[in-house]
């Protein structure tokens, strides 16, 4: 870069073919008009924003991870980055400019607006809409006409995001993620409150928010320190899977370890670093003053006030915990090889029979929470097995199926949750009324199915109880009537004018939404259209002066406003301080001007003013409207809660009618017992029970916690098949479901968990052999009790053959020693050398997978039966390979290997042999031969 004087010298001294110079000139002038240039293009370098540029970049720095929708008279705008985002999204047009807001174009410097993305404002809603669905958090930057100093104000409407969307939104978008039954919804906002010490995290707090059923969920992983890192982040990721969330808040920049585990659990989830200032002299805690602070964003916070304290209780007395292991390796929910819903337990017992989005979150959760109590058990399988009966259910429940398949009453879960959530702002009137007349609908529902209603009151004696409705949905059917039978809000539906809520005048539609003969709270609005009445009379008073003044009995107000209209030709003898405003020609024969007469124009204040006034209190009185709904928000929660049961009882029949057994509970810990039982996630469409050629062949099955079971076998030969079908049905069972099986008999299990398949993880830095080795001790410690089930594949498989050998026969030895208090363990693994020579485990505690081979001509070919067999299996994966159709120098180079490793430990044995005289290395060795 030049300096100054080097710029000076260089001006004196060039030459110019339009300029004269003078060559005497001083240095002192050259350099101050240097000087002068130089500032001069500094000036012309630097953007020049106007106001309102400005005043959108301040509001950018304040929300840097929000896209700005900014009202600009009748259209929207998002600009620079925003626009660009918006404009791919939209497919609308990106004019150019500025297009960022944080530095300058390398080739516009002399652009001095931003660029932007325009979207019409009669398509705001849909564009949202479209914003929101690719999980962007959403501002509205409002504009108002000030009318005092007639100046433009903007304000910040409201912050949207797709969590919050359908719960602050006034109108509710059913395709927006979850409400179709077949769609997650992500409904709870998440707060992660990180303390970091020393450059370390020494703390992690989590405080989830779920606006569906404004419950809390709390935890706290501390980092003790005496384990390796990568253990502590196995943790984290542990806890994060219990939390169904895609946006969260956190006070810290969180590590890129800890983001990329985020990441990992579901690319959708958003992290929003929130800048904060903990108040320690407050009594809540971290995370709920973060929680707090992050919501004002909604205005939410005081969702966040009422119910703290009002925690979710997952893990009570009254349900199986399932590990997140079991939930991913199970493919309970989804099946990453698929990348869908099919053959996974959900898409197994939902099957499409589900028919509401409450029926579907109450039959997620009797998923994730198997029961525990056997009573509890038995009632809902007896309901279930009532609704596989589907030809033979009492009319009430086509009824009732009839009103959950009423689009119109789809959304009352949502609705309640809105009024619950935020009961002062705005919720669209349509929705309202359905979500009104569903209970009406309901209520009336019950009342003409009352006689079928009635003998469910009554006892019955045993042999009429078997062939009745069963216990759970009786008192389900009961309860949900006298709920319905107390709901205040039923009768508010008869205040509602039904023409207002469906017309697409909005105006009309505010002022008339209340029947005000009908409404209780109908002075205020009587009053001011009493008022109105009055301004009309005295403007038709002084149009009837105007025609005595004129002498012209015709003279009228132009499409009832204030404008008098009258022919031209007979526009002479008017009052002079009537001013000519406009002539209609439609009619060329008869062409009309219009007056204004200043008479008139107080009255048009009056009125425009009193229409306002209307308006505002309607708007005022439909909120009060909304908070006197909140007052029955429990008993509506119940009752839809009792509704999604009675959905979700209905699913599980339609969709496990094939399942012909019916598990039989003992209160003793720790027994299995199965007999012909066929895996459910294989051919579940029922393809086995017609097709003898099906790979689902049913086992027996029977399991003692006393006992190991320690499964072996060549490799496909369906050992992890095996030990996932009976955790597979056990789940089933405990959820209440029957089972395909020719006879099931188990115990209640209280915790399940599972170790399977590799865990190389790039994202916390462990590799499988770690990672196994953190997770057994984790499960020893936290998963095994006397009501557990612990499915083990292949432990210690990731190092070497001798330390793993090592290390099964250690963890086996130590299960067998714990006895019953380790619960039921089901041990898969390919060290059978181990078992072998050996007394330390019982015969009846070793199995294995059957196979026979076929000769092919001079080859062999292996085929699995997938039976279980009793007996040690032997390794077969060089037969395996051979199957596979390698090169036959690669066969031959591992033939040759094989004889020389078992050569070289035949030597080995035969010289030990001799020295100790062992019969055991004598019968191995006669196992070479």
């Amino acid at each position: 870069m030049h300096t100054i004087d080097s710029l000076s010298n260089f001006s004196a001294t060039r030459s110019s073919p339009y300029f004269k110079t003078n060559k005497k000139v001083s240095k002192d002038l050259i350099s101050n008009q240097t000087k002068l240039n130089i500032r001069k293009r500094k000036r012309e370098s630097e953007t020049k924003l106007n106001p309102l540029d400005e005043e959108i970049l301040k509001l950018k720095l304040k929300y840097p991870q929000v896209l700005i929708v900014v009202e600009y008279g009748y259209t929207h705008r998002l600009y620079c980055e925003d626009g660009r985002i918006a404009a791919k999204i939209l497919k609308n047009k990106f004019t150019s400019g500025r297009a960022s807001f944080y530095q300058n174009d390398k080739k516009g410097s002399t652009k001095e607006k931003f660029a932007y993305c325009t979207i019409n404002s009669k398509h705001l809603n849909e564009s949202l809409i479209q914003l929101v669905s690719h999980n962007y958090k959403v501002l509205l930057f409002k504009q108002s006409n000030n009318t005092e100093n007639n100046m433009i104000a903007r304000y910040i409407e409201k912050i949207i995001s797709l969590t919050t969307f359908n719960y602050i939104n006034e109108t509710i978008v059913d395709d927006l993620q979850g409400n179709s039954p077949t769609k997650t919804e992500y409904s709870s906002l998440l707060c992660i409150y990180f303390d970091i010490s020393e450059d370390s995290v020494q703390c992690i707090s989590f405080l989830e928010l779920d606006l569906k059923d404004c419950s809390l969920k709390q935890e706290q992983l501390k980092n003790e320190m005496i384990y390796d890192e990568s253990y502590f982040k196995s943790r984290f990721r542990g806890i994060m899977g219990q939390f169904q969330t895609i946006e969260i808040v956190t006070n810290k920049e969180a590590p890129y370890s800890f983001l990329s585990i985020l990441n990992a659990i579901n690319p959708q989830i958003r992290v929003y670093k929130e800048e904060f200032l903990f108040d320690k002299d407050s009594s809540y805690c971290a995370e709920y003053q973060l929680l707090h602070q992050y919501l004002k964003d909604y205005n939410l916070q005081h969702t966040l006030e009422v119910n703290y304290g009002k925690h979710k209780k997952d893990a009570n007395d009254n349900i199986c915990k399932l590990s997140n292991n079991i939930i991913n390796h199970l493919n309970m929910f989804s099946n990453k090889v698929t990348k869908s819903e099919i053959n996974t337990l959900w898409g197994l017992l939902n099957n499409q029979n589900i028919l509401t989005s409450y029926g579907k979150d109450k039959l997620m959760t009797w998923i994730k929470n198997p029961l525990v109590d056997i009573e509890d058990i038995r009632s809902r399988n007896e309901a279930i097995v009532f609704f596989s009966r589907d030809r033979n259910v009492p009319i009430f429940f086509n009824a009732l199926k009839l009103f959950f398949d009423n689009k119109n009453y789809k959304n009352i879960a949502r609705i309640n949750s809105k009024i619950k959530i935020s009961p002062k702002s705005l919720i669209n009137r349509r929705d309202i009324y359905f979500y009104l007349s569903a209970f009406r609908t309901l209520k009336l529902l019950f009342k003409t199915h009352s006689e079928f209603i009635n003998t469910l009151k009554k006892s019955l004696t045993p042999s009429e109880q078997l062939k009745s409705t069963p216990r759970l949905l009786k008192k389900l059917i009961i309860c949900c009537e006298s709920l319905i039978n107390e709901l205040s809000i039923v009768d508010m539906l008869d205040f509602i004018d039904r023409n207002a809520v469906f017309s697409t005048n909005l105006e009309f539609s505010i002022k008339n939404f209340f029947i005000l003969s009908k409404y209780d709270r109908s002075e205020h609005i009587n009053k001011i259209e009493r008022d109105i009445s009055l301004i009309e009379e005295k403007k038709m008073a002084q149009l009837e002066k105007y025609k005595n003044i004129t002498g012209k009995p015709y003279l009228a107000f132009h499409e009832n406003k204030f404008e008098i209209i009258l022919r031209t030709s007979e526009s002479r003898g008017l009052p002079e301080n009537w001013r000519f405003l406009n002539r209609i020609t439609k009619n060329k024969y008869h062409p009309m001007n219009l007056y204004r007469a200043p008479e008139t124009d107080e009255l048009e204040i009056q009125l425009e003013e009193k229409k306002k006034e209307l308006l505002n209190v309607c708007d005022a009185e439909y909120r009060y409207f909304l908070e006197r709904l909140n007052t029955d928000y429990n008993k509506v929660y119940e009752i839809i809660d009792i509704l999604a049961s009675i959905d979700s009882l209905r699913c599980l029949g339609l969709s496990t009618s094939h399942f012909s057994s019916t598990p039989i509970f003992v209160k003793e810990s720790g027994i299995i017992s199965l007999e012909d039982a066929h895996n459910p996630m294989l051919d579940y469409d029922r393809s086995y029970l017609m097709n003898s050629n099906t790979q689902n062949i049913p086992n027996t099955i029977n399991l003692r916690s006393d006992k190991l079971f320690i499964l072996t076998g060549l490799n496909a030969g369906g050992k992890t098949t095996v030990m996932k079908k009976v955790a597979y049905l056990c789940i089933l069972a405990q959820i209440g479901c029957n089972t395909p099986c020719l006879y099931h008999k188990q115990s209640i299990f209280t915790s399940l968990d599972i170790r399977t398949g590799s865990s190389d993880s790039i994202i916390t830095k462990t590799s499988t052999f770690l990672n196994e080795m953190l997770e057994y001790k984790e499960m020893l410690e936290n998963s095994m009790c006397e009501r557990s089930l612990v499915l083990l594949d292949e432990i210690g498989r990731g190092t070497s053959h001798i330390d793993g050998t090592s290390l099964t026969y250690a963890f086996l030895k130590d299960l067998k020693e714990k006895g019953n208090s380790k619960g039921i363990v089901m041990f898969v693994t390919h060290y059978h050398d181990l078992l072998k020579n050996q007394t330390d485990f019982d015969a009846d505690e070793i199995y294995k997978m059957g196979f026979h081979s076929v000769e092919n001509g001079q080859s062999e070919t292996l085929i699995p039966t997938f039976k279980l067999q009793k007996g040690i299996g032997e390794s077969l994966g060089i037969e395996l390979a051979k199957v596979c159709g390698f090169d036959d120098d690669v066969l031959d180079n591992i033939d040759s290997f094989k004889y020389h490793v078992k050569k070289e430990r035949a030597y080995k044995d035969f010289y030990k042999f001799i020295e100790t005289e062992d019969t055991s290395i004598l019968k191995r060795l006669m196992d070479y031969i």
